[in-house]
Formats: structure tokens, C-alpha cells, sequence
């Protein structure tokens, strides 16, 4: 049996407030902002958040958020990617962005991106690569645009291509 789920914030609502303080140490904002974002991600389906629970303990140890990307059916956007500070540094970063992947597969997403300025090095351990900046949201995204590479040597499958840059 797996020692870590990911699963829907929709499913666990009750891990909604650790969510937010988890969160909230990384990205400070307000409760109720944070409250009021959760709100319209708390949801089965894209855009939705998901959250990395360690089975055994039942303790919320992770976050990332999977979102629709504009005039790109294809694609989506990975955001808001944490795992609690006690966790960081054992390999569970990596393994919260696998499951995450599966679930973009699940949803029939071809490519994912993602944006960081300070996780550069993580993001290309997980085969991710920087790319020219994509329309999301309404802004031109460039600090870090990074196109998910799933055939990783720790993760392949061929019905995720390879996108590499041009």
C-alpha cells in the first residue's frame, strides 16, 4: 500500500484550514483570501486543488493546484506546488509531482506548465524545462515557464510526449 495519497480538496474539505496555514507559510495572504481561493478550487475537476496526505497518520503534508490554460485544451497549469517543511528534502517534492502528473494524464491533459523563480533546480530534477513564456490567466507568464517532460528517467509514458524546446 502507498504511505501517501493524493487526493481532491473536494474529497477532504475537513484539511481545509491546514491547507490554508500550509499555505500561508510559504505565500502569506490573508485567511479569507486564502479561504476564497480554496473556495473555487475545491472541486472534482480542474481548475481544483489536491492535497498530499501521508496514509498512516492522516496528516496533510503537501499541496499543488491543477488549472485550465486558456485556449489550450491540451494543457493545463500547475500552481501553488508546497510539501511542509518537516517533509522537504526526502524525495516527496518528486513524489507529489508524479501523482500530480497522473492526474493531469487522468484528465486528458497532453502538457503541463508551471512557473518559479526560486524551485528552478527542483523543477528540472522532476524533467521539467524552461520554455518561451505562455498567455495564462490573462498575463504573459516569463519569470520561469517550464513545459512538463513526463518520459523523465523516474517517469515515462508515451501517451505524455516530450516537448522540447525550441
Amino acid at each position: 500500500m502507498n504511505q501517501y495519497t493524493l487526493t481532491p480538496l473536494f474529497d477532504r474539505q475537513d484539511l481545509n484550514a491546514e491547507c490554508i496555514e500550509l499555505l500561508n507559510q510559504e505565500w502569506p495572504r490573508s485567511h479569507t483570501s486564502r479561504q476564497h481561493s480554496q473556495g473555487k478550487s475545491c472541486r472534482r475537476s480542474p481548475p481544483m486543488s489536491f492535497l498530499f496526505i501521508k496514509n498512516d497518520t492522516d496528516k496533510l503534508i503537501g499541496h499543488a493546484r491543477l488549472c485550465l490554460i486558456p485556449n489550450r485544451p491540451n494543457s493545463c497549469w500547475i500552481e501553488s506546488v508546497i510539501v511542509a517543511k518537516d517533509y522537504r528534502g526526502i524525495g516527496l517534492g518528486k513524489l507529489l509531482m508524479a501523482s500530480l502528473e497522473d492526474a493531469a494524464k487522468h484528465f486528458g491533459f497532453k502538457e503541463a506548465y508551471l512557473c518559479t523563480k526560486n524551485k528552478v533546480t527542483f523543477y528540472e530534477k522532476c524533467g521539467y524545462k524552461k520554455c518561451d513564456p505562455i498567455l495564462h490567466s490573462t498575463t504573459a507568464v516569463s519569470m520561469f515557464p517550464a513545459t512538463l517532460i513526463v518520459q523523465s528517467p523516474t517517469h515515462s509514458d508515451p501517451d505524455f510526449p516530450v516537448i522540447k524546446e525550441t
